[in-house]
């Protein structure tokens, strides 16, 4: 039966403005988390990392730059959000005139693979950035 203005009737799963939020399914979607949510999981190397009780490979984290360190290809920032502090690597090219260094006590917004470690614990666990932004605004 067409319901007001001839339409059927959500009988078949359509989603409405009225249904409930639902949350994203895939570990391959982009989440925004804190350093503390990262670190009260146990990041067992070889293992897709969970937040939350999902599997998470791909996250998002605002937070202060406070240790870096140079090693032939990439750079291994320790980045600070007020929750705990966890070591992102970006991996861009020094020589690029696109790669953008930033110094100590930067606010930056990453986004990057959330990687558990290497089993014979040769890597720590780490957030390898696929891009790395100033934080300029903080509204």
């Amino acid at each position: 039966m067409n319901g007001p203005g001839g339409f059927d009737s959500n009988d078949r799963g359509i989603p409405s403005e009225g249904d409930a939020y639902k949350v994203v399914q895939t570990d391959n979607a982009l989440v925004p988390v804190t350093i503390r949510q990262i670190l009260q999981n146990p990041l067992n190397p070889g293992q897709t990392p969970e937040i939350d009780g999902k599997p998470r490979k791909i996250v998002s984290i605002v937070g202060m730059i406070v240790d870096i360190e140079e090693v032939n290809i990439s750079v291994h920032y320790q980045v600070d959000d007020g929750t705990g502090v966890f070591r992102v690597t970006d991996y861009t090219q020094q020589e690029s005139s696109l790669a953008i260094s930033y110094d100590k006590y930067t606010y930056v917004y990453v986004v990057g693979r959330l990687t558990s470690g290497s089993q014979d614990h040769s890597s720590p666990p780490c957030i390898t950035a696929f891009a790395i932004k100033q934080v300029t605004d903080p509204n």
